[in-house]
């Protein structure tokens, strides 16, 4: 780009010696004009044959009569200085000429004709044809009326030495005003040439007119280089972006990318508080500025100047100029044109990337439009399509956009299958100005029918009035195939296929809301549990199990009522929700009825699983209930029909929620019991039958409830075990009754005494309670072979895998293990081989009732042969007579307790009878 220049139209004003006309001419042609000068022809002539330098100028200071006296001064022909400028011949101040010519000329414009205004006189050194200077005086002065001219009179003057030095201060004064102006012009032009250029500039084309402009800027300057540094977003990296070099100077932009700003503390903290920097030596760099100065002197830097670039209050890098070859004083008003250039810069370098983000959002958003899975659409209001994809074309069976565009004028009639569709879709972007997800059936080209979903909205004009839709569509056939799949799958068992809990729980509301409405109907709410399930599917595998809750699935199915809402909860509960009832007496009949059916077999792979079935029934009769409260409670009573011996069912009660609710109460307790230590352990003593000699203790926990005083551990421990509460608290029991055998041990070293602890089945199956019984060993120091730990038959079978595993390591540790309640369990015999037991515990059950000869008595006496037989010791529970006692003992059984001997007994207790070396030793024949 080139500076623009004013175009000069060369006029050469001539002077005819003997015409009173001026010639006009240009390098074409010449022509003649009159000679108006308004002054009378007497004056003219007088002037021009003056040996006098006359000489009249215009506004613009252009000489515009000339006469024979300026001839002789100055050496120049008319020919030659008309038109000229008045400096051509004088250098003065052209500020001081200017005002005075304007003064002068308003003073003109109010005189009468010949009169003048004495100007002011100045002492000057003109400047000859032949480049001489020679000291001359000029006087400015008034003209005629009529004529916007001014009178100049020229002397030549002889100069003593002030008025010469006067003379050479004008001189040099002038020349620095012209250097100045010249100055000036250039850097306007400069300035309006680089924002001219910056205004239209394309955007790919706006680092080449930096790096133009930055060259202009340098040489304008003086400069060995012109740079910009750009900030990274987080300010802590800045880049060397644009460069332009002198001849001779190597450039350094190649070095200088990725700058971390903490290099430079100095330097970057001014520039970040937006800060110009002056740096006339490099060398005078503060103390503190160091890291600054050694760069500078690395890149070979004498002088540089710089100012931040701001955009929008943003500080974005910084402009510079750099001098390599000499130290450089920079100008004053140098700041001023980086300032002015940096904005240019840094507007038009945003608005490049502005360019590009949007370059780069409309190329993302068409090629978005152009590969989008969905379709995209643009329609008119009266159902033309202006725009589409080619994933809307495939959605709707087209070969490509044009094809669709073409083929729909219309789209409520041609693709809708539900012309009402349609309409709600008009009405609904009306109102709210657009519409989500809104489902429809539409026709494909094909006519084939499937299912879209569209999201749209109204564009606008400027003016608000409407412009046309935009919006996506997505075809979901197969999603509302599985939605219709997953509806039923959310209502439906997925192994039997009957309802779910929550189809059952929305009938159920229905159902309350019916019998509100009629008082006199009544429904029944049947749940019903399979009563040996949990065996069948532990032993014969989880696949056999779903065996056969299918099998019962059918079975319940054959036999329900018509409109009877069956379902399965989970697990092997199922419910049954029978409407319509007269009476509770026909609820009571259908569960009789179900109970009959149940009790047959069945079969499952050629086999037959006999079974039987516990049920709950709660009856809902009109009042306010929730289907939560109904379920809960046929929950209630199926419990209650099984621990009341399984087979039956039990028709729900207020007493049997008051039982739950304190059942419940009692669960919310029993979790803070053990942090708040309110349970204790009484010691009931084991004694030898030949000479009721103190053996040991069996440790017996008791819970001391701080309202209801002592809880009776049935109560409690079954609660304990449902809740998984029994694992800290057994583990709290071992621990406790080995601290105490630990104490004894040590008062009473002479006595050796034992401690027998009760196992639960959720204790046997834990795979961390040999690592906590041996834990506890250690830090009781108790020695193993003095630890019995009981187990119940009913707690192996739970899982007689692991429990074989445990009891296993247990026995490696040396610990005892006793069978207890032996006789009451599901096949005893068979577990005596298989498990490492060595103390066998007859049950009190048999023990109570020995009477000599009886069938009891001949129990008791095959169990202990069997045991003595096995290497196994003997403890016989619950005895209570002397005569049991004697029986016993005849029967050469070794251990016994009960309370004859001795009831459970506080620590305090127990610690007495080990003081007093236990009971008097006696014999029952005594």
């Amino acid at each position: 780009m080139h500076l623009s220049t004013a175009n000069l139209y060369n006029l050469k004003v001539m002077r005819k010696d003997k015409k009173n006309s001026i010639v006009k001419s240009d390098s074409n042609h010449k022509t003649e004009v009159d000679w108006k000068p308004g002054i009378r022809p007497n004056f003219l002539n007088a002037f021009e044959s003056s040996h006098e330098s006359i000489i009249l100028i215009d506004k613009n200071r252009k000489i515009k009569f000339w006469n024979y006296g300026s001839e002789i001064v100055f050496g120049f022909s008319a020919n030659e200085i008309l038109e000229k400028p008045l400096e051509a011949l004088f250098p003065v101040d052209l500020n001081l000429i200017q005002n005075q010519i304007i003064g002068l000329s308003d003073l003109i414009k109010k005189s009468s004709v010949n009169k003048t205004h004495a100007g002011q006189k100045l002492p000057v050194l003109g400047t000859l044809k032949s480049g001489e200077k020679i000291p001359l005086e000029i006087h400015l002065n008034g003209s005629l009326e009529g004529e916007d001219l001014i009178l100049v009179l020229v002397h030549r003057i002889g100069l003593d030495d002030e008025s010469i030095t006067m003379l050479k201060w004008t001189e040099a004064r002038h020349n620095q005003i012209q250097s100045e102006l010249e100055y000036r012009i250039r850097f306007e032009n400069l300035i309006t040439s680089i924002s001219t250029h910056f205004i239209n500039l394309p955007s790919e084309r706006v680092d080449m007119g930096i790096n133009y402009a930055l060259h202009a800027l340098g040489e304008f300057a003086e400069v060995d280089r012109a740079y910009i540094f750009l900030f990274s977003p987080d300010h802590r990296l800045v880049d060397n972006s644009h460069e332009w070099v002198n001849h001779g100077v190597q450039p350094q932009i190649q070095n200088l990318k990725g700058l971390s700003v903490e290099r430079f503390p100095w330097f970057m903290d001014r520039i970040e508080k937006l800060q110009s920097i002056f740096v006339p030596k490099v060398f005078d760099l503060p103390e503190e500025a160091k890291p600054e100065r050694e760069e500078f002197e690395r890149e070979g830097i004498h002088s540089l100047v710089i100012v931040p670039m701001v955009h929008r209050g943003t500080l974005r890098g910084y402009l510079g100029f750099d001098s390599v070859k000499k130290e450089k004083k920079w100008p004053e008003d140098i700041t001023g044109l980086l300032r002015i250039a940096g904005e240019m810069f840094v507007s038009a370098i945003e608005r490049k990337k502005g360019d590009q983000a949007l370059s780069e959002a409309k190329a993302k958003y068409l090629n978005i439009f152009e590969n989008a899975v969905e379709g995209i659409f643009q329609s008119t209001i009266s159902g033309s399509f202006l725009s589409v994809n080619p994933a809307m074309a495939r959605i709707f069976g087209f070969a490509n956009p044009s094809e669709m565009t073409e083929s729909v004028h219309n789209i409520g009639e041609h693709l809708y299958l539900k012309k009402q569709n349609r309409i709600e879709f008009m009405r609904v972007v009306h109102e709210r100005g657009f519409i989500a997800e809104f489902e429809s059936q539409v026709i494909r080209k094909d006519g084939s029918i499937i299912w879209i979903s569209e999201n749209a909205r109204e564009v606008k004009k400027v003016d608000g009035s409407f412009d046309f839709f935009e919006g996506t569509v997505m075809e979901i056939t197969e999603r509302k195939l599985m939605e219709g799949k997953l509806i039923h799958g959310a209502l439906h068992d997925s192994l039997t296929g009957l309802s779910n809990r929550t189809l059952l729980m929305d009938r159920l509301e229905r159902a309350i809301e019916r019998t509100q409405r009629k008082p006199n109907e009544l429904f029944a709410l049947y749940m019903l549990d399979l009563d040996r399930f949990k065996t069948v599917n532990d032993s014969m595998g989880h696949l056999y199990g779903d065996k056969m809750l299918i099998a019962f699935a059918r079975r319940l199915e054959k036999f329900i009522p018509p409109g009877t809402t069956l379902s399965r909860l989970g697990g092997d509960e199922f419910c049954m929700l029978v409407e319509e009832l007269r009476d509770i007496g026909q609820a009571t009949v259908i569960a009789e009825n179900l109970l009959d059916v149940l009790s047959s077999p069945l079969e499952i792979e050629d086999q037959e699983i006999y079974t039987a079935a516990s049920i709950g029934i709660v009856i809902g009769q009109g009042d306010k209930h929730y289907p939560e409260s109904l379920l809960r409670d046929a929950d209630t009573a199926l419990h209650r029909a099984k621990s009341s011996g399984k087979g039956r069912f039990e028709v729900f009660d207020e007493s049997m929620h008051a039982k739950a609710v304190h059942l419940l109460t009692l669960e919310t307790d029993l979790r803070k019991a053990l942090e708040r230590s309110e349970f204790r352990l009484h010691y009931q003593p084991i004694v030898s039958l030949e000479n009721s000699s103190l053996i040991g203790f069996e440790a017996l926990i008791r819970w001391i409830h701080p309202t209801l005083k002592l809880v009776n551990p049935l109560d409690f421990i079954p609660l304990a075990e449902d809740t998984g509460l029994i694992i800290p608290i057994g583990r709290w029991v071992i621990w406790e009754a080995c601290r105490q055998l630990s104490i004894w041990q040590k008062l009473y070293s002479g006595q050796k005494l034992t401690m027998a602890v009760n196992l639960s089945g959720k204790q046997l199956v834990d795979l961390d309670l040999v690592r906590q019984v041996q834990a506890i060993l250690t830090e009781t120091k108790v020695n193993p072979t003095s630890l019995k730990l009981e187990v119940t038959e009913s707690a192996i079978m739970e899982n007689p895998d692991r429990a074989a595993t445990i009891l296993t390591q247990l026995k490696e540790m040396g610990i005892q293990l006793s069978l207890d309640d032996f006789g009451t369990g599901y096949s005893s015999l068979s577990y005596l081989h298989r498990f490492p037991f060595h103390i066998l515990k007859i049950d009190r059950s048999f023990v109570s009732k020995m009477e000599l000869g009886n069938k009891d008595t001949e129990i008791v006496k095959v169990i202990n042969s069997l045991a003595t037989n096995l290497g196994m010791h003997v403890v016989a529970e619950g005895i209570e007579t002397l005569d049991q006692w004697a029986i016993l003992e005849g029967l050469t059984c070794a251990y016994g307790q009960g309370y004859y001997f001795s009831k459970p007994l506080e620590e305090s207790r127990a610690t007495e009878l080990v003081a007093a070396g236990g009971f008097p030793k006696r014999s029952p024949k005594v």
